[in-house]
């Protein structure tokens, strides 16, 4: 199947940093107070019959999972202060659920999720990849290309829930 040239997004929209459905916002927000507040100052070490096991043991984990939750806990903060919330109009945003045909016709279902929540496996996709920044703020029947380290291939909206 010949793909066309791509359609532009729609310019016309004066929406700025990253689109997001309110419900995505407030699940975010509700994750970073649950973050913020679960996080301890410091690591502690694991008692076993009154006695510390071997320290390092012990702290290397807690030291790596307090790390890994700042990290998410940044990124969070990052994805918030760029979020602008809307109103779901037929356009992708993150919080959609989009319906893509390949240039092979085959038909794939994405949902846009937020930086830091793409899972290949359940078909999440962030905008921080090569597909999902193509389909951001497209609408059903426009055509996109997507610049992957694969190649160029071209797909077609089919629909946005």
């Amino acid at each position: 199947m010949a793909m066309q040239n791509p359609v532009e997004p729609d310019t016309t929209a004066t929406v700025r940093g990253l689109p997001m459905t309110r419900e995505v916002f407030h699940r975010l927000q509700a994750e970073v107070e649950r973050l913020a507040d679960g996080l301890p100052t410091t690591p502690t070490v694991a008692l076993t019959d009154g006695m510390a096991e071997d320290v390092f043991t012990a702290a290397v984990p807690a030291a790596w999972e307090l790390h890994l939750e700042t990290q998410r806990l940044n990124t969070l903060r990052r994805v918030l202060a760029e979020a602008c919330v809307v109103t779901p109009d037929g356009t992708a945003v993150v919080g959609s659920r989009v319906v893509i045909r390949d240039d092979d016709g085959s038909l794939d279902t994405y949902t846009l999720v937020a930086p830091g929540e793409a899972d290949a496996r359940t078909g999440s996709i962030s905008p921080d990849s090569p597909l999902g920044s193509a389909l951001l703020g497209r609408r059903a029947g426009e055509t996109a290309e997507v610049a992957a380290p694969s190649g160029t291939r071209w797909v077609t909206v089919e629909r946005v829930d």
